[in-house]
């Protein structure tokens, strides 16, 4: 009886676990390492990395178009507020769009983070926004 129910918890296990295992790779058109990824919403998601790479995609990754960033840093983080605002945190400044990565801007923060790079941002509301770095 013991044998048969550890057998049963072991074909339960595997196929649960490959029921969720849906992981497809994606040709990104460039060879730049990406160092983050943010969603939007359920089909627009945004990849930014090095040499100042960003690509979106509006269909879930079928396809990927590029965003010019204006920029030949390398992006450390990226987070998208909704679909147009997305936020880029490289070492000392910002970059962002409001217009869904038609253009990107430049924007150095309030206080001098010297060359410390922003791994991460996150959204209190759309006008205040934290950031960490090192």
């Amino acid at each position: 009886m013991k044998t048969k129910l550890l057998i049963a918890s072991v074909f339960s296990f595997i196929f649960t676990a490959s029921s969720y295992a849906q992981w497809v790779q994606q040709t990104s058109g460039t060879a730049a390492n990406f160092s983050g990824i943010t969603c939007a919403k359920v089909n627009v998601c945004y990849v930014a990395g090095a040499n100042g790479v960003i690509r979106k995609t509006v269909n879930g990754g079928t396809n990927w178009t590029i965003s010019a960033s204006g920029s030949t840093s390398n992006f450390a983080s990226i987070r998208a507020r909704d679909s147009m605002n997305v936020w880029i945190g490289l070492a000392q400044q910002f970059r962002y769009t409001a217009n869904a990565g038609a253009l990107w801007s430049a924007m150095a923060p309030a206080t001098s983070i010297s060359t410390h790079v922003i791994y991460d941002i996150a959204y209190l509301s759309p006008t205040f926004y934290i950031a960490v770095g090192g």
